[in-house]
């Protein structure tokens, strides 16, 4: 008798845990929602635009940061700056006067260093103007500038009809105004120097 109800309650017991896996089993954990690639791609693609739209504005960011268009005497009428990098980028500064004293600053990467100076005619000053137009310069943004570092930076002025241009080029700017500088660059870096005593 003693065996049968053993027999019976491992029976009774069997029984309830194969229910309870049964139960388990049915009770299942919600899906969780797959994201594809695409969409991610999609949402990152908006967060950037709303970025750009809502915060981003980098002549804003460029003002903030004290970066900006140089000033200028007035009888400066053609200038241009390139600016040091972390490498071996030439810098120095070249301005050209209303009665073509031309001064000229080397600061690194350049022959010659320091300061130094030439005259040209007021024709050739005219001349200098002209090929600004040629450019397109006066139609020019004041800026062409990105928040990125170790990039030179390329400042140019041009007074034309007493009306002053002034144009930083650190990033992304368009074709006819690297064209302009690499034209200063080929006439005035060529000038015979004189060295100011100091």
């Amino acid at each position: 008798m003693r065996t049968l109800i053993l027999l019976s309650l491992v029976f009774f017991a069997s029984c309830k845990s194969k229910q309870a896996v049964v139960d388990s089993e049915d009770v299942k954990a919600p899906a969780s929602k797959e994201v594809t690639k695409t969409e991610l791609q999609d949402k990152r693609s908006a967060a950037v635009q709303i970025a750009e739209e809502e915060e981003y504005d980098p002549i804003k960011m460029m003002k903030e940061q004290g970066i900006g268009p140089r000033d200028y005497a007035d009888s400066i009428v053609v200038g241009i700056e390139r600016t040091s990098c972390f490498g071996t980028c030439p810098a120095y500064e070249i301005l050209v006067s209303k009665n073509g004293y031309v001064s000229y600053n080397g600061v690194a990467f350049i022959e010659p260093l320091g300061k130094h100076y030439a005259q040209i005619s007021k024709e050739d000053v005219t001349a200098l103007v002209i090929l600004s137009e040629r450019f397109g310069y006066s139609g020019l943004e004041e800026a062409y500038w990105e928040p990125i570092t170790d990039v030179p930076s390329t400042y140019t002025t041009v007074l034309f009809e007493n009306k002053r241009t002034r144009v930083l080029n650190q990033s992304e700017a368009p074709q006819n105004l690297i064209d302009f500088e690499s034209e200063l660059d080929k006439i005035l870096l060529n000038l015979d120097w004189i060295k100011v005593k100091e």
